[in-house]
């Protein structure tokens, strides 16, 4: 009896062993019998709902702009801002900075933003957008009534695009009237040319150092390269020879600092450099100080 037991139980097992194959799992990655179909057989779950991105945050500090479009090519030209962008209609804002577009050319100019007389920022015009930024706070209608910009020898400018903020911009002013002037000034004036012979090139007005009256000179920078063994430039003040530097036959800054002191209005009137032999003069940089 025990041993017909034991044969029934063998007999059920084999069944079980050898009959229908049993269902996979839901979940099962791969079910038996279903090769290279992954998923075959199981509900798809649906998909995760992503959180919406953020909007993109708007540019700091910045709240309208102005746009004019000029196409054409100008040549120690100055184009008044507050008159051909209306700027005197967003009086009580500040202006944060100025985007010139250029078309390329085989000869640059400077770019020059002036307010009120004084050189704001200058760039040479060798890339096809030049950024020029107010060195301090300008509130239309505050503290500048005029805004030019200067272009200085030749460049093609396409168009002028100014970005405006709130009144109190980047650089508050907390105190009445208009905001102080810096005690140190930094001009640069752009070139990017080969001289080869002897050129006399005038720095005081071009640099808009003149418009610093009672500043102190206090050096200039001349950035360039000889183009053979060795070249100079020659620094003139009234038209008198105060120094000379010496560039090397690589890109290099050489800096220049009077041996006597020279006020702008006051002492000095004039100041001019002399280039000395084959080199390249990339530009110039007058410092000023108020003491």
């Amino acid at each position: 009896m025990n041993n017909f037991r034991i044969i029934l139980a063998l007999i059920a097992f084999s069944c079980v062993a050898w009959g229908a194959p049993i269902d996979p799992s839901p979940y099962d990655p791969q079910p038996p019998h279903q090769p290279g179909r992954p998923g075959v057989g199981r509900p798809q779950r649906p998909p995760r709902p992503q959180p919406p991105l953020p909007p993109h945050p708007p540019r700091p500090g910045y709240g309208d702009r102005r746009e004019i479009y000029v196409g054409q090519q100008m040549w120690d030209q100055s184009l008044d801002l507050m008159r051909l962008l209306n700027l005197w209609s967003s009086s009580g804002s500040s202006i944060q900075s100025v985007e010139i577009w250029l078309r390329p050319q085989n000869t640059y100019g400077n770019l020059q933003l002036m307010a009120d007389g004084f050189v704001e920022d200058a760039q040479g015009a060798y890339s096809s957008v030049v950024v020029l930024n107010p060195r301090r706070q300008l509130v239309i209608g505050s503290n500048v009534r005029n805004l030019f910009l200067n272009v200085q020898g030749r460049a093609y400018v396409d168009r002028i695009v100014v970005f405006l903020g709130s009144g109190s911009g980047a650089y508050p002013y907390p105190g009445p009237g208009p905001a102080p002037i810096a005690d140190e000034v930094v001009l640069p004036l752009y070139f990017g040319n080969i001289f080869q012979a002897p050129s006399l090139l005038e720095i005081l007005n071009a640099s808009g150092a003149s418009q610093y009256a009672g500043y102190r000179l206090q050096s200039i920078t001349i950035y360039g390269q000889a183009m053979a063994y060795r070249a100079g430039v020659q620094i003139l003040a009234n038209g008198n020879l105060m120094g000379k530097v010496e560039l090397a036959n690589f890109a290099s800054a050489q800096i220049f600092y009077p041996n006597y002191q020279l006020i702008v209005g006051n002492h000095l009137y004039s100041l001019d450099v002399i280039t000395d032999g084959s080199l390249r003069l990339d530009r110039v940089e007058i410092r000023l100080t108020r003491y």
